[in-house]
């Protein structure tokens, strides 16, 4: 199942997390960044736990990430152009 994690984002700033649907140990994160970013995908095992970073992309790309009870995408650094992200479980 795929999820959004960011829609047309163009300005610094954490996505609304998503819960994975599906169990499994990893998915994968694809981002597109039509300008000049840095995105995060980032994840937590438990709404009270603080997010740690699994991974970091400046440049269009499809990664598999480990699966954690909440993901979302958090653009870091933002110059121009636009972010889109999903999570494929």
């Amino acid at each position: 199942m795929t999820q959004k994690l960011a829609t047309a984002q163009a300005a610094t700033g954490a996505g609304t997390p998503v819960g994975p649907k599906l169990h499994k140990e990893y998915g994968v994160a694809q981002v597109e960044i039509t300008g000049v970013a840095t995105v995060n995908i980032e994840g937590r095992v438990d709404g009270a736990a603080p997010w740690v970073v699994i991974t970091t992309l400046t440049s269009s790309d499809a990664v598999s990430v480990a699966l954690m009870t909440q993901i979302r995408s958090n653009v870091t650094s933002f110059t121009s152009g636009v972010v889109n992200a999903w999570l494929e479980d």
